[in-house]
């Protein structure tokens, strides 16, 4: 708490960040957790500090911009501009001293401190620090220096990779696979790029295959998906061989198989259970070595559910025929007006059949059938449907054809959200985007739809929308405020002036830096710069001038002071007394030290302000509850109102400032305890001897500065003497301390005093 209040000075900050810098060859940042030697400041105080203004601090700066602006630390968010002709002079630096283009995962720069070829990369992407966007590394070494692309290779076709495949099995005896390395004779092509734009369609090859089931099918390759075929007595040799090497039988954790030539037991239990690889399938390692050998069988499975009353399940189905499926999917179009998929249920005509069993048995070659298909593929091959992930090609002669006539038909050039094409059934302008930018469907892939447009129709081009300039938001969100009587943020919502706008977006903009916008602002900060919008975190700074001058104004107002919840101030916007309070509390904001409302109006307004919050003495409240005890003959209580001679002081305030704790009093206590517990504590006067005359002399003093005469139930003569006139009454009545005993106080000064 003491670290808070404590002010700090921009000499002392840098100090510290030099210290640190010595220390761990490094400079601080908001994460470098406490300063050593800063009695319990910590860096991220120091940087909340340094914004909003906190321990006498101006506000409005961070901790980066100190270090960048007094030590030359590189700021992430003030960065100089890029072009690409300084990328272009790193490229070649670096091409000359390591014989290699960079790549983005290539590290940092060697000549240009804080650059890193993966933030380089990104700048390109997303148009920051002054560059364009929509571009990246690569492209760029692309179009400038001829460096390839593996995202913009050139499309290959089904019979230019069998033609490959054929030269390599020519040359080597042996079918090509995806990690048979470079292909023969071709420069910068291997077989592992093949298989994956065979894999995820690109390169305008349909998708959804691989170099091995490309083989199996126009080359006559036995395909295996999930390995050779194998036999049980290969299996149980297997294990008995494990057996007599290890003097134990074989489990699923027992690892790789010796001699299996990469097979493991875990791949030999799941084809025994599915039927895969040549086995029957419904059976497991553990059954098998249970059934030849009269071992345990260590994981016997549960009995399936009966499918109707009186019938097992069967681990298997009946044998299929691809036109058995085929006359099934008729029907089912026939019957729906849909072709059906792997998710379409069971089978009406088939018993006990359901089309993702068919759709499984198709993909893994079971129950009689060929294996390495599908469902949709099945269809697309002999029903004419259409299969989502081989679509036909396309060419951008075809695309600009289709936005042209989507231009003269509505008068914009068609974007991804565009929707369907009339021209084309089943085809819409989001898969072509998709298409042009994964490379698919023979197209190139790199660049989305409105960049093709942008170089081939003329149409401007804005990856992150068109530019913006300050005055234009400005402009918009005056109309916000107008419309709605708020500044907008970031959640308004869209702008009404412009189709397609979002604050959000600009929010970003403004943000990153992009569509034209220097960076590193936000709406907030905007609309304080131009409107003079209050920022939250940003708050202009106090003096105890303006606030005494707001505190009188409230004055004359409302003819009190105020306090932490009187609420918003009038003369200054967007201020509250809370606010005001906390930052006095803190010392934020341009205030120097820990102070408070109460301190302020009892420093600068003492003869106008009412004793709210000032501390209390013990003998200041005994003091007053021995003056109203005088003038009224009974102790005060809560609901005796206000302290007389002390203008707004009151008994309620006092009791509550006992029972809370409050004003530097001990708390846990109230008005009725504190005085039993010392106001009828003994005092000097007790066993003096008294004399007639002196205690008529106290009554003349007691008349003169009360106003009347003291009674038996009239609290002290004096304060400074504290004697009590019950105790003297007391006296004269049974003859104590020297006094005759059978008077009073009442007889006394009605004998000596005819005139009371």
């Amino acid at each position: 708490m003491q670290a808070k209040q404590t002010r700090l000075t921009i000499t002392q900050i840098l100090a510290w960040a030099d210290a640190h810098h010595r220390r761990r060859a490094k400079w601080p940042s908001i994460r470098s957790g406490p300063v050593l030697g800063g009695s319990g400041t910590t860096w991220s105080q120091i940087n909340s500090g340094l914004q909003q203004g906190y321990r006498g601090l101006a506000g409005g700066s961070s901790l980066a911009q100190l270090l960048a602006k007094k030590r030359g630390k590189r700021n992430p968010k003030g960065l100089p501009r890029l072009t690409v002709n300084q990328i272009l002079k790193w490229v070649d630096e670096h091409h000359r001293r390591t014989g290699k283009w960079p790549r983005q995962h290539t590290g940092p720069l060697h000549k240009a401190a804080g650059e890193d070829w993966l933030k380089i990369d990104t700048y390109l992407r997303r148009g920051l620090r002054g560059l364009r966007g929509g571009s990246s590394l690569a492209r760029l070494l692309d179009k400038h220096r001829g460096v390839r692309n593996q995202m913009h290779q050139p499309p290959v076709t089904i019979q230019q990779i069998l033609t490959w495949a054929d030269a390599h099995y020519a040359q080597t005896g042996e079918w090509p696979t995806a990690q048979s390395g470079r292909v023969h004779r071709v420069s910068e092509e291997t077989w592992q790029c093949i298989d994956h734009a065979l894999r995820f369609g690109r390169r305008g090859l349909p998708r959804g295959w691989r170099l091995t089931r490309l083989l199996a099918r126009h080359r006559n390759r036995p395909y295996r998906p999930k390995g050779p075929p194998i036999t049980e007595a290969q299996i149980l040799a297997w294990a008995k061989a494990h057996h007599k090497r290890t003097s134990e039988w074989p489990r699923l954790t027992s690892g790789r198989i010796s001699g299996g030539h990469g097979e493991t037991w875990t791949r030999v239990d799941m084809a025994l259970r599915k039927g895969s690889r040549g086995l029957a399938g419904g059976s497991s390692l553990s059954r098998l070595l249970a059934k030849h050998y009269g071992l345990p069988n260590r994981a016997k499975r549960r009995k399936r559910p009966a499918t109707r009353r009186g019938q097992s399940s069967k681990p298997r189905g009946p044998r299929l025929t691809e036109t058995q499926i085929v006359v099934w999917a008729k029907a089912h179009y026939k019957r729906t007006g849909r072709w059906p998929a792997s998710t379409s249920g069971p089978i009406r005509e088939g018993r006990n059949e359901t089309w993702t069993a068919i759709n499984s048995a198709l993909d893994r070659g079971s129950r009689g059938l060929a294996g390495g298909t599908s469902l949709a593929r099945l269809l697309a091959q002999r029903c004419g449907k259409r299969h989502r992930l081989h679509q036909p090609p396309l060419t951008m002669k075809r695309i600009l054809a289709w936005a042209d006539a989507h231009h003269r038909r509505t008068g914009d050039w068609p974007s991804r959200q565009s929707g369907p094409l009339p021209e084309a059934p089943g085809e819409n302008w989001s898969k072509i985007n998709v298409a042009l930018l994964d490379g698919r469907r023979g197209l190139r892939g790199g660049s989305p739809l409105e960049r093709h447009l942008a170089i081939h129709r003329g149409r401007p081009y804005h990856p992150w929308g068109p530019p913006l300039t300050e005055a234009q938001i400005v402009k918009w969100a005056r109309a916000h405020r107008q419309r709605t009587g708020r500044w907008p943020h970031r959640f308004s919502g869209p702008v009404p002036q412009v189709l397609g706008e979002h604050w959000q977006k600009i929010d970003m903009a403004l943000a990153l830096g992009c569509r034209g916008l220097p960076g590193g602002s936000s709406l907030i900060r905007l609309f304080a710069k131009r409107c003079g919008v209050r920022h939250p975190h940003h708050p202009p700074p106090l003096t105890i001038k303006k606030i005494l001058a707001w505190a009188d104004a409230y004055y004359q107002r409302t003819g009190d002071w105020p306090s932490r919840t009187s609420g918003p101030v009038p003369e200054a916007p967007g201020e509250t007394w809370s606010i005001i309070a906390k930052a006095m509390s803190e010392a934020r904001r341009g205030l120097l030290g820990a102070s408070s409302l109460v301190r302020l109006f009892s420093k600068h307004r003492r003869t106008l302000y009412q004793r709210k919050g000032m501390p209390l003495k013990r003998s200041q409240i005994l003091n007053w509850a021995a003056a109203h005890h005088e003038l009224t003959g009974k102790l005060p209580t809560k609901k005796s109102g206000p302290v007389r001679g002390e203008p707004g002081e009151l008994w309620s305030a006092i009791d509550a400032a006992l029972r809370a704790g409050s004003r530097s009093l001990r708390g846990r206590s109230s008005l009725a305890e504190f005085l039993n517990k010392y106001y009828a504590r003994p005092y000097q006067g007790i066993g003096q001897r008294l004399t007639v005359r002196e205690i008529l002399k106290w009554a003349d003093d007691f008349h003169q500065r009360v106003g009347r005469w003291p009674t038996k139930t009239s609290a002290y003569t004096s304060p400074a003497r504290q004697e009590r006139w019950s105790t003297i009454d007391l006296a004269l009545r049974q003859g104590h301390r020297g006094l005759p005993a059978g008077s009073s106080l009442h007889k006394l000064l009605t004998q000596h005093r005819s005139n009371r």
